[in-house]
């Protein structure tokens, strides 16, 4: 039997910015080291012995009881000059023993604050502090190796996902055996969350860890979002090497409730019809969340390399409908996420820290960008799933597949602002 055998590498979705309100740190927040948080208590005239005799029992029991636990490695209260000559303010300093550790006792921290008479507690950041001081979505690349046979039946397949885990930086325990499962979704082999759809005879998936000093975060979609750009546009350059359409491609390979919403979108997008001169389509499929989800991207590429995804058409089988209007908001949100981080969402960091500051630096979708948005429900009735998460994932790959129908280039790292794509550039 003649194989042919296709190979791909992306890069996606490299350090997108989950906002999360943090404290205070060091000069180099990304440092795997201790993480030092001090609260400024500004005392009330004549409550100091109030105020102190607070702190030596509730906030000193729980800091105790967290530094038993191993989340933080000491504590202390200082009192510093007063403002006037009444009673002095009051450092409470904590040292954390990682960022993840900081994160996971603020909302302890606040609570424990808020008893202490007369505190002023600011739980807002500015735009500034939360860009520079969050966690973000992590880092990955992934290299893929496909096997077609004589008839362009695909045969063998396997995915290679190196990078960054989510647990690792903020929920160790949480590792099996120091691996990280929740690094396939939309990958695993069986489950009711985030299965793989497709039916191919020899496949092994699996994950390389390699963590960076930046600490990683959940972001709307989580994993999905990146492995459903690796597998879909990946599905699509099995397609044209096997000499086929990228639908008939995959609707022979898929299981039948994946291959059921996927045929839903592209019926309602009237895909495989004519579409106006420089239109195109593009496709991507993912299970996500307990839920099936598609969608199809229409987009055109200007002679000058301008893109315009003038719409997506999104099925979803999420088991059970309740709110369709809530659904199809939810849908439409969650492209506005997925389309602002594959065509801009990017996070560098210079000498400890991250560059971008506001939405002057950091880019997202804005109104006359956004593409019209097309909701097809296809319930079945047999299982519950979600709506707010899983058609993220399917915005970009449905993207990059249509801009490689017009530009014959395929983008393999994310974002699409940094590739030139005219035609012939």
């Amino acid at each position: 039997m003649s194989t042919k055998r296709r190979v791909a590498a992306y890069v996606a979705f490299a350090c997108l910015p989950f906002v999360s309100s943090i404290a205070c740190a060091d000069d180099h927040p990304y440092t795997e080291g201790a993480v030092v948080n001090v609260a400024r208590i500004r005392t009330e005239n004549g409550k100091f012995d109030e105020y102190m005799k607070f702190i030596s029992t509730t906030w000193k029991q729980e800091q105790e009881a967290s530094k038993k636990a191993g989340y933080i490695l000491d504590y202390q209260v200082i009192s510093i000059e007063p403002r006037t000559e009444n009673d002095p303010d009051l450092l409470l300093v904590t040292t954390y023993k990682n960022w993840a550790a900081l994160d996971g006792g603020l909302e302890k921290n606040d609570a424990i604050a808020k008893q202490i008479p007369g505190t002023h507690i600011k739980l807002i950041w500015s735009r500034e502090e939360d860009m520079t001081h969050g966690t973000y979505h992590p880092t990955t690349m992934c290299k893929l190796t496909g096997g077609l046979d004589a008839q362009g039946n695909l045969v063998g397949l396997h995915v290679r996902i190196s990078g960054q885990s989510i647990l690792a930086s903020l929920l160790p325990q949480n590792l099996v055996n120091g691996m990280d499962p929740a690094t396939f979704q939309g990958l695993m082999p069986s489950g009711v969350e985030a299965t793989y759809g497709y039916n191919v005879p020899n496949l092994l998936i699996d994950h390389a860890m390699r963590n960076p000093h930046i600490t990683a975060g959940f972001w709307r979609g989580v994993n999905t979002n990146q492995n459903a750009v690796y597998m879909e546009c990946f599905m699509d350059e099995l397609a044209e090497a096997a000499g086929q359409d990228p639908l008939e491609f995959r609707m022979k390979l898929l299981k039948p409730k994946w291959a059921a919403v996927l045929k839903a979108a592209a019926d309602k997008a009237g895909y495989g019809k004519k579409l106006p001169d420089g239109h195109f389509h593009g496709i991507a499929q993912i299970m996500g969340y307990g839920s099936y989800v598609a969608g199809v991207a229409e987009v055109s590429v200007s002679p000058d390399g301008v893109l315009k995804i003038h719409k997506i058409t999104a099925a979803t089988n999420p088991g059970h409908v309740v709110n369709p209007a809530q659904i199809e908001r939810q849908v439409a949100g969650s492209f506005a996420y997925g389309l602002s981080a594959a065509l801009y969402g990017e996070i560098t960091v210079k000498n400890g820290a991250v560059e971008q500051t506001n939405f002057d630096s950091y880019n997202v979708m804005r109104m006359d960008e956004m593409p019209e948005v097309e909701t097809v429900l296809v319930p079945t009735l047999d299982f519950w799933g979600g709506v707010g998460e899983p058609t993220i994932a399917v915005a970009g790959p449905s993207v990059l597949n249509a801009i490689a129908k017009a530009t014959g280039k395929r983008v393999r790292e994310l974002p699409v602002m940094n590739h030139e794509l005219k035609k012939g550039a």
